[in-house]
């Protein structure tokens, strides 16, 4: 009987991945950047924010994370307008939707930005000119929609096995500035 356990114990230890190892493959083969999985977060995000579709989302962060295919976005909701939820989105469902206190008192018409108006509607595209513009064989480690200076812009972080970027796109999806961080190791 022991012997029968110590076979099938074994057995089951054969071809098993760890999380980490798991996600360091997923990053050598590109980080797992797909404009399939983003868009159903954001129709889950929608649905979460009272929004009848996607594009409606009045976005005023967000950030799109390839390898476990997370999606938060800090946004209007649909149904009370001065009010900002944070929803996040784990492989198209939503793990969480918490309210952001105060939002009524900041100034969300300046803040916010139609997601139909940003450049996202193409995710693949937009990590394929950011790691062209790393120049490096690497992959998209995580994608930011922020305000800088009262303009919507775009960050794409990108990695390899010695060095980081930030790839800035404007508002409209256009190359602004590639930004390199060498790693330094003592």
């Amino acid at each position: 009987m022991a012997v029968a356990l110590a076979v099938v114990w074994c057995a089951g230890c054969i071809g098993t991945t760890q999380r980490a190892d798991f996600e360091d493959e997923v990053g050598r083969r590109g980080g797992g950047l797909t404009n399939d999985w983003v868009e159903e977060s954001f129709d889950a995000a929608a649905t979460a924010l009272g929004v009848d579709e996607a594009g409606e989302i009045e976005v005023l962060s967000a950030r799109v994370v390839p390898v476990g295919q997370v999606l938060t976005v800090q946004a209007r909701r649909g149904d009370q307008p001065d009010f900002v939820d944070v929803v996040v989105v784990r492989s198209g469902s939503v793990a969480s939707s918490e309210a952001v206190q105060d939002a009524d008192e900041r100034p969300l018409d300046e803040l916010a930005t139609p997601l139909s108006s940003l450049p996202l509607d193409d995710v693949a595209d937009l990590g394929d000119r950011a790691l062209e513009a790393f120049g490096d064989d690497g992959f998209v480690a995580h994608i930011d929609v922020i305000v800088v200076g009262g303009e919507r812009v775009v960050d794409v972080a990108v990695e390899s096995d010695r060095r980081t970027a930030t790839v800035r796109f404007d508002g409209n999806g256009e190359l602004v500035k590639a930004r390199t961080d060498y790693y330094t190791h003592a």
